[in-house]
């Protein structure tokens, strides 16, 4: 079981690698994180406005990497449940942060993550 203190230590860790990581003035940030027991796969990208048509890419590093198997850990139930397989972190540079989760189908946010992923 999570304790709901030590997720948003964690979450608010992420933000603030994210944060570092990215130039000044940029708008929105995202963080998609695929982790399997044999292979992870971490995709960091960012915008400088929420218009823009393209995003750029950025590594998250070794820290943040950590961190997000820290938070799947933290996450997973108790018992026998399954933990998530991708998140989707979304950081504004207000520091909100937004985070879903999939369960289900790991390719979910595979070609655009910044598309509106609100919609079924």
């Amino acid at each position: 079981m999570s304790d709901l203190g030590d997720v948003q230590v964690l979450v608010q860790e992420i933000g603030s690698i994210v944060a570092s990581k990215v130039p000044q003035g940029w708008k929105t940030a995202r963080v998609r994180a695929e982790l399997h027991d044999d292979n992870s796969i971490i995709e960091a990208s960012y915008k400088q406005s929420a218009a823009a048509p393209e995003s750029t890419s950025f590594a998250l590093g070794r820290d943040g990497r950590k961190v997000i198997e820290r938070l799947r850990e933290q996450m997973r139930p108790a018992k026998a449940g399954a933990a998530w397989k991708v998140m989707l972190l979304t950081l504004s540079s207000d520091g909100t942060i937004k985070l879903d989760f999939e369960y289900d189908d790991p390719s979910r946010w595979n070609e655009n993550p910044y598309r509106s992923y609100d919609k079924p």
